[in-house]
């Protein structure tokens, strides 16, 4: 039974079952004991039991987890296999080869119509009723006395007539159920040699029925005064369970217990319909009905097979969104592949359609007397552009490369999978996902009014010639493709270039000796460039006339090197003086992500001084050079950053920058500081109240004290391994309390402050192995995290003393000193309590 505003009590577990007096009986009503759920929280908690274990001491013969979620994932392969099988509600997708007899009330099937040379349908049928069926004695023809048997739609023309002596009604008349249920229609008749007018009602309500356990439907309507819209929802198997929702409004959203056939009805004149959004129920068809009127249809994730004629059930129809159905399923092979015949289908008042994930193969094009031709034929057109010629939105983007979804690939028709042609009134072009391969060399390129095209994860679509000539251009997404970079210089509208994982080696630049060719120079939109994981090589460019740039990242981008022309437009006859110059930014003051990553970057080079000056919005500056930028002879800097106040993460690792590390002093936000694998020397800086850092890495360096912090009570990783520190390891729980990660090994600690570790009451990896920590030191550190479990009691806590070269021979023992045995004590209690000491 479904249910809409019910209101069902019970135990709501993400409450804790606060919602219960009783929380122990309340569990008990349902079966289980506090005691065992104690049990499974203990053996989890203290002795570290895993899920694993649980299941050994259950006794289970096999890994009762894993057999169901494989059951599961192989259940769930059946519904693609059954979608494509033959049965009741679906032809079958091949021949069928019958040795000896085969039964049934009706079989279709298609043929070879040799009059004509297309395929037919054709029926063998022992017992089948027709729209217009009459029903005379065997052998013998139907004569005018015979009665008629309606079984399906008449339609009759203005001035067209029916005379018959006698009407049936096929359906027993029901009563009127909601005020919606108004006449639409009237129509003049004769009854008894007197004209009268009798008043029908066409389509109200609209049925379509599915198989669903719930959806969300929302419909938009020409108001009528003092009407409203109601619904109901039948139950196709159970006929009492009819849900019904009276002047419920535009939107419904229905659930039920479990999945049934049901139908939807919705009651509202047909001339009033607008929008319709009906997804998600399993529609096979649409209803017998016309709405003029619609402009707005969504039945996109149904398992609509046969496209359905929308040039009579909305021949005004602008939007459309039907992607997600198997239209590749289609009992005529002539519907099959997104040809011609199919868009027959939708009106040509289209201005936006979205049908990705509905067929296989191409996209067909036709000449100008719509006839199927190859699409490097002379005057060939797409079907699209054929169709529909005030196209404005084209959507065939997948959204994923789901393996399981239809995609258009190359086929025996078109091998190098053209992209569809659009016209000239197209803006939106989004075909992400699929396979096609070839730009076409007109209507797409060429388009005047593009704004936004999306190519992404067409990973064989090359054009050494591609551009954009719309200077309408807003955003442009050639992700995983092998399309160079086009030239967009002084496209005013755009906003985002995505050019991640492309795989053709273009560069920013049309000439690699002018910076003025700079390919997005003039773009004073343009707020992100992304080249993550490209091939894009050559400079790091001044960002011309950028003024609205706020991001730019080329993570993995492993062809950019660095520096500029040797032209002097920067100062420098040399473009290699430095990998980055001070005049980069001068267009481009708001950047607030600014990411490189490159192994082809120039080597033993630095920024010029001030490339990161007065950047005031800039929030995260990475760089890594594979130890490239920098050198070990002359002292280059990281970069000077006092003048970024937003600075929160400052990330530069594995190159090769020497001196110190920053105080960070005016970047009060700094969260996250990673200069590890540099060749930075000199102390740790106290962070004095950085209050937001959270990560500080600092390892495989050449550092040599350590202090401690002031006032970072938010830090949790600390990494200083590898370094050359002495000195005493420093009193950390006062100012650092949450560290929960502290690396120092592969020091020259020679001493510990007692107390340093007492208070870290989240430490789960604690490594200070291989410095010169003498056994009084050691025992120091035991008794100290001893003290931190009974203050914060858990398991799971990693630690590792070996290596100490003043405490050679450690090993506390029970049978040894008095000393000994207490350290010996406390080990014990911390390792039974799940804590993993090595020294």
């Amino acid at each position: 039974m479904a249910f809409e505003t019910n209101v069902y009590y019970g135990y709501k577990a993400s409450n804790n079952l606060s919602d219960v007096i009783d929380r122990e009986n309340a569990l008990f009503k349902i079966g289980l004991n506090i005691g065992d759920l104690n049990i499974i929280r203990g053996v989890a908690g203290e002795l570290g039991a895993t899920r694993d274990d649980l299941v050994t001491l259950s006794d289970l013969t096999l890994p009762i987890y894993r057999t169901l979620d494989r059951f599961l994932s192989e259940s769930s392969q059946y519904a693609d296999v059954l979608s494509k099988a033959g049965g009741t509600d679906n032809s079958l997708q091949g021949n069928l080869e019958v040795n000896g007899p085969i039964g049934a009330s009706a079989i279709r099937y298609n043929y070879v119509n040799t009059d004509t040379d297309q395929i037919a349908f054709a029926d063998i049928s022992t017992s089948r009723v027709s729209a217009w069926s009459s029903i005379s004695p065997a052998g013998s023809f139907p004569s005018e006395s015979d009665p008629i048997y309606y079984g399906s739609e008449v339609k009759i023309y203005d001035g067209g007539t029916v005379t018959t002596d006698k009407i049936q009604w096929g359906e027993n008349a029901v009563p009127k159920l909601y005020t919606a249920e108004v006449p639409t229609h009237a129509i003049t008749t004769t009854i008894n040699g007197q004209q009268v007018k009798l008043y029908a009602m066409k389509s109200i309500p609209l049925k379509f029925s599915g198989f669903f356990r719930n959806f969300n439907s929302i419909v938009a309507v020409t108001p009528i005064t003092g009407i409203n819209i109601s619904w109901r929802i039948i139950n196709q198997v159970n006929t009492s369970d009819i849900q019904s929702y009276p002047n419920r409004g535009t939107r419904l959203n229905y659930f039920s217990v479990q999945s049934a056939p049901r139908t939807i009805e919705i009651y509202y004149s047909p001339d009033n319909f607008t929008s319709l959004t009906l997804t998600g129920v399993n529609l096979r068809t649409l209803p017998l009905a016309e709405l003029p009127n619609l402009t707005q249809l969504n039945i996109s994730f149904n398992d609509i097979r046969t496209v359905p004629n929308l040039n009579i059930f909305s021949p005004n129809l602008l939007t459309l969104n039907i992607f997600r159905n198997n239209l590749y399923l289609a009992e005529s092979a002539t519907l099959k592949k997104l040809n011609l015949g199919v868009l027959n289908h939708f009106p040509t008042s289209l201005t936006s359609i979205n049908m990705y994930g509905t067929f296989f193969g191409s996209i067909r094009w036709v000449n100008l007397s719509g006839i199927e031709v190859a699409p490097a034929s002379v005057g060939a057109v797409s079907v699209f552009k054929y169709r529909f010629p005030s196209l404005v939105t084209f959507n065939v983007g997948r959204g994923s490369s789901s393996s399981s979804r239809p995609i258009f690939n190359p086929d025996l028709y078109d091998p190098m999978c053209h992209l569809p042609q659009m016209p000239d009134t197209c803006q939106n072009y989004y075909v992400g996902y699929n396979d096609f391969r070839t730009v076409p060399a007109t209507g797409l390129k060429d388009l005047p009014e593009l704004r936004n095209i999306n190519l992404t994860s067409n990973g064989n679509l090359s054009d050494v010639t591609f551009s954009i000539a719309s200077t309408n251009i807003q955003t442009v997404n050639i992700s995983a493709t092998n399309l160079p970079m086009p030239d967009l210089r002084s496209r005013t509208f755009l906003t985002s270039y995505r050019h991640t994982y492309n795989a053709n080696t273009s560069p920013f630049h049309v000439s690699t000796s002018s910076d003025v060719s700079y390919k997005f120079s003039g773009c004073t939109a343009l707020t992100g460039i992304s080249i993550y994981g490209s091939r894009v090589a050559g400079f790091i460019p001044k960002f011309k006339n950028n003024q609205s740039l706020t991001s730019f990242d080329a993570y993995v981008a492993q062809y950019i090197t660095g520096g500029r022309p040797d032209n002097g437009e920067h100062g420098y006859v040399d473009g290699t003086t430095y990998v980055m110059y001070k005049d980069t930014f001068n267009d481009a003051k708001d950047i607030s992500f600014f990411r490189v990553l490159s192994n082809s970057l120039l080597v033993g080079k630095g920024f010029e001084e001030d490339t990161f000056k007065n950047l005031k919005n800039l929030t995260y500056l990475y760089w890594y050079s594979y130890n490239r930028t920098g050198n070990s002879v002359t002292d280059i800097l990281l970069p000077n950053i006092s003048s970024c106040p937003a600075l929160r993460y400052f990330i530069m690792p594995v190159n090769k920058f020497r001196g110190s590390i920053p105080a960070f002093t005016s970047n009060q936000s700094i969260v996250y500081i990673d200069v590890s694998s540099n060749e930075l020397s000199g102390g740790v800086p106290f962070f004095n109240n950085k209050l937001a850092l959270n990560y500080f890495y600092a390892n495989n360096n050449a550092l040599t004290s350590f202090n401690g912090f002031i006032n970072t009570p938010n830090l949790y990783h600390v990494y200083l391994y590898n370094n050359q520190i002495t000195g005493s390891i420093p009193t950390l729980s006062e100012d650092s309390p949450n560290i929960d990660r502290l690396y120092l090994y592969n020091n020259q600690f020679t001493d510990y402050t007692s107390g340093s570790f007492k208070g870290l009451r989240r430490l789960k990896f604690l490594d200070v192995s291989t410095n010169n920590l003498s056994e009084s030191n050691l025992n120091a550190i035991i008794e100290d995290l001893y003290e931190n479990y009974i203050l914060a009691p858990r398991s799971t806590v990693s630690v590792n003393l070996r290596g100490q070269s003043n405490a050679l021979g450690y090993n506390p023992s029970e049978i040894g000193t008095s000393r000994e045995q207490e350290i010996f004590e406390k080990i014990t209690f911390l390792r039974q309590r799940g804590w993993q000491i090595s020294w």
